[in-house]
C-alpha cells in the first residue's frame, strides 16, 4: 500500500484546489475555546451516514478516544445517505448543530455558504491535526477555493462491483479486462438473457448523478461550470436517459419496480446485487467490503465503463468536519487527529471509509487487512496507475443537492414510464437552470 499515490500519479493528477464562484469570499469562521473548557468534561456528537458496520467501527474509535480522553465525552449517530442531509438541516434549523459531522463534496459549498462549516486551515497549519504525511492528492480534492473545511478520511473511485459466482453461471464468456458502455450494454443483456430475466444484467444507475458525472466528463465536460451554471447540454442528458431505458427494455438492468425498492436506502444494504438480482453494480470503490458482507459469493472489481476521453477522478469518500458553532474547536479536532494518526484510532475505522490518506495508516493498516480490503487496494492502486483519470478541478454550487435530487426523480419517472426520455431530460434541465440563476 506504501505506492499507493506515487510522485508520478500526484503530478499526473493534480494538486491544484477546486474553486467556485459560489465559495468566492467565504471566510472560514475563527473560533476561541474558553479556557475553562479546556479541562472540564464535555460532550459532543458526531453525525455521519453509513451502515451498521460503519457505526460499529466508529463507536470503537469513540471509545478508543474516550479512553485517551476521559474529560471528553462523545455521541454518535447515523442514518442513510439520503436521510442524512435532510437530519442536518433539521438539526441546523432547531440550533442543534452536531460538533462533528460527515461531509460530502456534493453538498460542500451549500453548507459553507450557510456558515455551517469550520475553516480547518488553521488547525492544519499549527498541527492541531497533523497532516504532515498526508497523501496531497485527496487533501486537494477537498479544499473550496484553497480552504479546508473537512479532513479526508478516505478516498475512491466510482467502479464497478460484480458477483462472479452469477457471471460464471450466466456462461456468456470471460468477462474482458475493460468495458466501454456499448460493451457494457451487450455484456449485461446477454446476463439477463441466460438467466432468462430472473437474474438481470446490472443495477439501474440511471438516476444516480455520481455516475452521470463519469459519463458527462468521458465526453470532455463537466458538470458545472466555475460561475455555478450548467457545463453540460440537454442531450447529454437524454443519451444517458436512453441508455438506460434501452437497458431496462433488454434486461441488461433491473426493471423499475426493482429499482424503487432500492432507491429509498443509500448503499449496499437494500441494493440488487446485495440480493442476487443483479450481477453488476456501480457504486463507490469503499463500498466494495460492505457489499462482501452481505454477498455469499465473491465479489470482485472493474473499472467503470470507459469513454472517449478520461472521466474518473478520485474522491474524497466523505470529509470529516467541524461546526464553526461549537467552543470545543480543540476537543473536536483532537478527534479528527486522532481518527488519522492515532494507531488505535487508525486501527478502529480500518479502510472502510476509504483508502486513508496517512501514509502512517496505510503502512499500519497493511498487514492487517482482510482479502475484501486487499482488492479495494489493489482497485485503486491499479486506478490510479492508469490513465482513465482526469483530476476534478470545479467544485459542485450550493444548488448540487437539489439538482442531484430532481435528476434521480426524472429518471425514475422514465423508469415507470410516467415520462418520455425527451421530456424527463428537458424537466431535469430545465429545473437546474432555474435553480441556478
Amino acid at each position: 500500500m506504501r505506492d499507493l499515490y506515487s510522485r508520478r500519479n500526484v503530478i499526473k493528477i493534480g494538486l491544484g484546489g477546486m474553486v467556485s464562484v459560489a465559495a468566492v469570499g467565504l471566510v472560514g469562521c475563527d473560533s476561541v475555546v474558553p479556557s475553562s473548557a479546556q479541562n472540564a468534561s464535555i460532550s459532543m456528537h458526531l453525525a455521519f451516514w453509513g451502515t451498521a458496520t460503519r457505526d460499529k467501527l466508529t463507536k470503537k474509535a469513540i471509545g478508543m478516544f474516550h479512553e485517551q480522553h476521559p474529560t471528553i465525552t462523545i455521541t454518535s449517530s447515523y442514518t442513510a445517505f439520503n436521510k442524512f442531509w435532510p437530519a442536518l438541516d433539521t438539526n441546523i434549523a432547531a440550533k442543534n448543530v452536531p460538533e462533528l459531522f460527515q461531509m460530502d463534496m456534493r453538498y460542500l459549498s451549500k453548507y459553507v455558504r450557510s456558515g455551517l462549516m469550520l475553516d480547518m486551515t488553521q488547525l492544519i497549519y499549527d498541527q492541531t491535526i497533523d497532516l504532515s504525511d498526508f497523501d496531497p492528492l485527496m487533501l486537494a480534492g477537498s479544499k473550496a477555493n484553497n480552504s479546508i473545511y473537512g479532513i479526508p478520511l478516505g478516498g475512491n473511485y466510482q467502479c464497478l462491483i460484480y458477483d462472479t459466482v452469477l457471471l460464471a453461471q450466466a456462461g456468456v464468456g470471460t468477462l474482458p479486462a475493460t468495458l466501454t458502455w456499448d460493451d457494457y450494454s451487450r455484456y449485461t443483456t446477454e446476463i439477463a438473457k441466460a438467466f432468462k430475466k430472473k437474474v438481470y444484467g446490472s443495477a439501474d444507475s440511471s438516476g444516480d448523478i455520481s455516475v452521470f458525472e463519469i459519463w458527462v466528463r468521458q465526453r470532455g465536460k463537466e458538470l458545472y461550470t466555475v460561475d455555478g451554471r450548467l457545463a453540460f447540454n440537454i442531450q447529454d442528458v437524454e443519451d444517458w436517459f436512453e441508455y438506460w431505458n434501452t437497458l431496462r427494455t433488454t434486461g441488461g438492468c433491473v426493471p423499475a419496480n426493482i429499482q424503487a425498492a432500492a432507491s429509498g436506502a443509500s448503499g449496499p444494504t437494500n441494493s440488487s446485487l446485495a440480493h442476487g438480482q443483479a450481477v453488476f453494480a456501480l457504486p463507490h470503490s469503499n463500498e466494495f467490503e460492505a457489499y462482501q458482507a452481505l454477498v455469499k459469493h465473491k465479489l470482485d472489481f472493474l473499472s467503470i465503463p470507459s469513454g472517449p476521453q478520461p472521466g474518473l477522478y478520485f474522491k474524497p469518500s466523505q470529509l470529516l468536519s467541524i461546526s464553526a458553532q461549537t467552543p470545543f474547536v480543540t476537543q473536536a479536532a483532537s478527534f479528527v487527529d486522532f481518527l488519522i494518526n492515532d494507531p488505535n484510532g487508525i486501527k478502529s475505522i480500518g479502510i472502510e471509509r476509504g483508502i486513508p490518506g496517512s501514509q502512517k495508516a496505510q503502512v499500519l493498516l497493511a498487514p492487517g487487512l482482510t482479502n475484501a480490503q486487499k482488492q479495494e487496494v489493489a482497485f485503486t492502486n491499479a486506478i490510479s496507475a492508469g490513465n482513465t483519470i482526469r483530476v476534478k478541478e470545479v467544485l459542485d454550487p450550493p444548488q448540487a443537492s437539489q439538482i442531484a435530487t430532481i435528476f434521480g426523480n426524472e429518471a425514475g419517472h422514465v423508469g415507470a414510464k410516467k415520462a418520455s426520455v425527451a421530456t424527463a431530460a428537458q424537466n431535469f434541465y430545465k429545473a437546474a437552470q432555474q435553480l441556478l440563476v
